[in-house]
């Protein structure tokens, strides 16, 4: 669960094991409060909240995978 003064939202992560060398990491997440602003933004351009989360999970797989 995370909230600002302007939305909270959870998020729930999972992994998945494929083999011996691969797993597959499952995210969920929702808005479950906005205040006015960014639920117009979020209107307007639905992606702007989803960019984010793809932007830290490419960063946490180019972390993961340099271990």
């Amino acid at each position: 669960f995370f909230n600002h003064k302007h939305m909270d939202n959870t998020m729930v992560c999972k992994f998945e094991e494929l083999d011996k060398n691969n797993t597959r990491y499952h995210y969920e997440y929702e808005y479950i409060r906005m205040t006015l602003i960014p639920k117009i933004f979020s209107k307007i351009n639905p992606g702007m909240f989803s960019k984010p989360a793809e932007k830290w999970l490419a960063q946490f797989k180019e972390f993961v995978e340099k271990q």
